[in-house]
Order: structure tokens, then C-alpha cells, then sequence
């Protein structure tokens, strides 16, 4: 989970909330590009990717300040990227929130996740999301999962930087953006 110092956590937050303002409002199907923040990081992603594997980002983060997308973990089952408020970010202390991609057995037989406050939602075109909380307080994480493509998909933030409904937005436009590939 997400740890940081309090001066950190509230400019996360606060940064969290400002980059997605908006897109909850409007949600473009299939753009067929990310977000530009993603540019950078595009290559990497491709590189990371396992043989065969395409991967899923949002068409659409609206954000006043700078993020950075890295790759934070990439293996033969699983990928995430996430984002960094900072050129050097490397850690979870300095990330805002993360978009991965897994193929696992433990993924696979773990399904549908568990957490507070499981609901589920129709993301459109016969997806069925998942969106719940991990943990309690201040340190608690707020996820949408869903299975697309033989990959299990999930976007994670800290939960007071997002409602429910944002979120629910991001994974859709996530969900319905065309895949990068290698």
C-alpha cells in the first residue's frame, strides 16, 4: 500500500484530485491514444510488456501540475505503471496512483477481489468492474478491477484523493481506450 509522510500524502492528494477533475464528466470511447502524460513512458511500457500482452491506459487525466509515469514492476505476469509527482520518483512515496495489468494464478483464482465496500458496476460493452477499498484511515487504497483480454486490469489511488464515481470513470475510459502493444 501507499505510505508516505504527511507533507507528501497531502500534496498527493491534492495533486490525485486535480488530475482527475473533470474526467468524470465526460469520458471519450476509444481515442486511440493515452493521455499524453504518458508519452514519455510509452517505449518503456512496450519494453516491459510480456511477449503478446497489450496494455491499457486512460485516453484522458486532466492535470494542472506534472506527472511521470514509470514503469514500477514488470515481469512475466504482471505490469504496473505508476504515476510520480516528482522527475526521479522511484518509490511509492512519491506516487499518486497506479494502473496495472496481471495475468497470474493468484489473480485468476482470487476472483472477484475482496475488500470494504465491494460493489460491482457495468463498465459497458459486457465488462463487469469491481470497485473497493483496502485498509482503513488515512493510509486506505481505492481500487477498480475488471478482467479484459485474458488480464485482470486494476487502477488503485489513495481512497480520500478519489470518489467513487471518478474512479469508476477513469477505469472505463481505461477500459474502452485502444491497447499499446509492443
Amino acid at each position: 500500500m501507499l505510505n508516505r509522510s504527511v507533507p507528501r500524502r497531502k500534496f498527493a492528494l491534492v495533486a490525485l484530485a486535480t488530475l482527475f477533475t473533470g474526467v468524470w464528466v465526460s469520458v471519450p470511447m476509444a481515442n486511440a491514444a493515452p493521455d499524453p502524460v504518458f508519452d514519455t513512458a510509452i517505449d518503456d511500457i512496450r519494453q516491459a510488456l510480456p511477449e503478446g500482452w497489450q496494455f491499457r491506459l486512460p485516453s484522458t487525466l486532466l492535470s494542472e501540475g506534472e506527472l511521470y509515469p514509470f514503469v514500477s514492476e514488470s515481469s512475466d505476469t504482471t505490469v504496473v505503471i505508476s504515476l510520480g509527482v516528482t522527475p526521479d520518483c522511484a518509490a511509492s512515496n512519491c506516487t499518486i496512483g497506479m494502473f496495472g495489468a496481471t495475468d497470474s494464478e493468484e489473480a485468476l483464482s482470487s476472483w472477484p477481489p475482496e475488500g470494504n465496500s465491494v460493489s460491482t458496476f457495468e463498465m459497458g460493452d459486457r465488462l463487469e468492474g469491481y470497485h473497493l477499498v483496502q485498509g482503513a484511515g488515512p493510509g486506505a487504497n481505492r481500487l477498480v478491477m475488471w478482467r479484459q483480454d485474458g488480464l485482470t486490469y486494476a487502477i488503485a489511488t489513495l481512497a480520500e484523493a478519489m470518489t467513487e464515481a471518478q474512479l469508476i470513470e477513469v477505469a472505463r475510459s481505461t477500459a474502452f481506450e485502444t491497447p499499446i502493444g509492443p
